[in-house]
């Protein structure tokens, strides 16, 4: 029995021990560094109404996972182009290890929220008012259609009030006889000629008379 327990522990001490070298604290560091400089460049297209994300800066000490699509990116380029993504989302970029020491280590996160497009912002009813948010390219609102002319009708309605001045002067005996005449002036008129003309008739046979 003895015999069987000192072979075994000969071939154990003489048997090559493998080990894995621990991932060191500068080289943490040193991935950290260049996972800051990866960049996501977002290019809109007008046409698809997706965004494309350049992203650049990539090395092959390390690898990425698109959290929110569930992809993994390994290294293949320096630049390398994603699509599509929608607007008005936020998206999560998880980055990791490929260096033997550190293989698989979690080293940081990115994320990338992509603007809201308006696709009315050309419509128009915009015309003239295109610093007014909802006749902007760029919302993080989803406008309707039906949303935008309302608004655009309200906000020409409110500028068109500011310009017009408001008579708010308080009218006289005078100026409602004026503007009763110059309603019923063809009433009036022939009623003043023929009054004047039977006063001066009169007046003349008072003269003659006396």
């Amino acid at each position: 029995m003895k015999k069987i327990i000192l072979a075994i522990s000969l071939l154990i001490l003489l048997s090559p021990i493998q080990t894995k070298a621990a991932c060191s604290d500068s080289e943490v560091v040193s991935l950290s560094k260049m996972v800051n400089e990866v960049s996501f460049t977002p290019v809109f297209n007008e046409d698809t109404r997706f965004y494309s994300l350049i992203v650049t800066n990539l090395n092959p000490n390390f690898y990425f996972v698109d959290v929110s699509e569930n992809k993994t990116y390994t290294y293949t380029a320096n630049e390398i182009v994603l699509y599509p993504y929608i607007p008005r989302k936020s998206y999560r970029f998880k980055f990791y290890s490929a260096l033997p020491a550190c293989a698989g280590n979690s080293v940081l996160s990115k994320y990338v929220t992509l603007t809201g497009y308006n696709p009315y912002y050309k419509a128009p009813v915009c015309q003239g008012l295109e610093t007014y948010p909802f006749c902007q390219k760029w919302s993080n609102y989803d406008y309707r259609y039906e949303e935008i002319v309302e608004l655009a009708r309200k906000y020409k309605q409110a500028n068109d009030d500011t310009k017009t001045p408001k008579n708010t002067e308080i009218m006289g005996f005078y100026d409602y006889v004026l503007l009763y005449y110059s309603k019923y002036y063809y009433i009036i008129l022939p009623i003043i000629i023929v009054v004047g003309l039977i006063v001066i008739v009169r007046k003349r046979k008072q003269d003659d008379f006396f």
